[in-house]
């Protein structure tokens, strides 16, 4: 069900979406560099770039985007002339505008201190005759990556739904894709064009669904909600069965129970905390499955009375599950996305308070 993540262009575009600020601000702010268009001339000493790839390894962190003052130094002295190097200060510019552009914006949203601090005073010599390019040691970057990955939904495929998607799905459709399901499933749901096409999956695939909320459910939890935990065993037992009316009612009353208790007694303002805002800003502060755990409880608040001149809601609803009975709401659609709400609300609050 869950699996090491694989740092696919979908996962680097978020976390390059985390990058480019932060280098900006630090490394080519503290190094300062001159017009090094100045150095170009026959008394220019090149012997600092012997070995320069590997004692300035940020040219591979960089990638294809590094402009030849870089890229063009693993040559080493004497195979490059010095105006083929330096032709002028638009190498600079270039590296400030595209390499850093393309690599770093939000590493300060990550609050991350993986930047080396850079002897500046040791990069260029005082006549600024010899360039001197020191040893500069990086972070464990695979380390970072595979930390940034554990902020992922952990059920999530290696291509992951965009962030727009995910909070239509969650929020707006009302079907939770964080926690549960597998990332197979996730996958097709994020392939449906329209919720409704999303429903006809999760009803032709709710009994691997139930495996998967099973399996969830069999984590460690806390304190706070684990009380309820034979609860949802029992709706998942009971969908099972085919007794979606009452799998549909017991999790609606866990939910219900849920919220009340840990997010908001006043549904109104449970429903505006639950409103999934930034989630750029929640992944930078490893809170991404919780806002996404939570999201579809704005769904389910959706009330309804009979003297409204809209029709009664066909998505689940807490408010007409209780308050509002009827054959048309209690249906398998509905049983499955509750007891799936359920699910991935519990381990969304559990996991907010394992925060401490």
């Amino acid at each position: 069900m869950t699996g090491r993540r694989g740092f696919d262009d979908s996962f680097m575009r978020v976390i390059n979406a985390a990058a480019t600020q932060h280098l900006r601000e630090t490394v080519f702010q503290r190094m300062k560099l001159p017009d090094l268009s100045k150095l170009v001339g026959p008394s220019f000493n090149i012997s600092g770039f012997t070995d320069l790839k590997r004692s300035f390894p940020v040219a591979d962190l960089i990638g294809k985007g590094i402009p030849p003052i870089l890229s063009a130094a693993e040559y080493g002295p004497g195979k490059l002339g010095v105006p083929d190097l330096f032709s002028d200060s638009a190498s600079i510019r270039m590296m400030q505008a595209s390499a850093l552009n393309s690599v770093t914006r939000n590493l300060l949203k990550l609050d991350m201190s993986i930047v080396p601090v850079i002897d500046t005073a040791a990069l260029l010599s005082k006549d600024l005759l010899t360039l001197r390019i020191p040893k500069i040691e990086l972070p464990d970057i695979g380390g970072i990556l595979e930390e940034l990955a554990k902020r992922w939904p952990h059920n999530w495929p290696d291509d992951p739904p965009d962030f727009a998607l995910a909070k239509q799905i969650v929020e707006e459709e009302g079907i939770p894709i964080v926690y549960i399901p597998r990332g197979e499933i996730v996958s097709e749901l994020v392939a449906e064009p329209d919720r409704a096409g999303r429903v006809a999956v999760l009803v032709a695939r709710t009994p691997e669904i139930l495996d998967d909320c099973a399996e969830a459910l069999d984590e460690p939890l806390g304190d706070e909600v684990v009380a309820l935990r034979p609860l949802i065993r029992r709706a998942i037992r009971a969908l099972r069965e085919n007794h979606f009316e009452a799998a549909q009612a017991l999790c609606i009353s866990i939910c219900d129970t849920l919220i009340t208790a840990h997010i908001d007694g006043k549904h109104n303002k449970a429903k505006s905390v639950c409103v999934v805002k930034n989630l750029d800003a929640a992944f930078s502060a490893n809170q991404l499955r919780y806002v996404l755990g939570v999201g579809p409880v704005v769904n389910l608040l959706t009330e309804w009375s009979p003297k409204s001149p809209k029709p009664r809601p066909e998505a689940l609803s807490r408010h007409v599950t209780i308050h509002q009975a009827h054959p048309e709401h209690f249906t398998r659609d509905n049983a499955i996305i509750a007891v799936m709400v359920a699910t991935s609300l519990m381990l969304a609050l559990n996991e907010r308070y394992s925060w401490g």
